[in-house]
């Protein structure tokens, strides 16, 4: 899945970073964070927990893909269920930072 997003962002102009190590420090102009929940076995609060430990804001856009929908929305989130299409992923992904 993690090539498939990566494709959609970069075919529609979006710089990338794919985020797997954690001794990789994360740049501080990053401007949006897309986490598959199902794929890192973690849930928004983990993935927010993480941000904070890297320095980052914790209100950062985030889009949280995840089978299951969410019981409560964190600010500055939106969810995607999948299956779902390059366009709807991008669509949501605009949204979340407001293009």
């Amino acid at each position: 899945m993690k090539r498939f997003l990566r494709l959609v962002l970069e075919a529609d102009g979006l710089c990338t970073l794919d985020w797997t190590n954690a001794s990789f420090d994360v740049p501080r102009s990053v401007t949006a964070v897309v986490a598959d929940l199902d794929g890192l076995g973690w849930s928004s609060n983990t993935v927010d927990a993480h941000l904070v430990a890297l320095g980052l804001d914790d209100r950062l856009p985030r889009l949280f893909i995840c089978v299951l929908p969410p019981e409560t929305q964190p600010k500055a989130a939106a969810y995607l269920q999948p299956p779902f299409s390059p366009a709807e992923f991008l669509g949501r992904m605009h949204d979340v930072l407001g293009l």
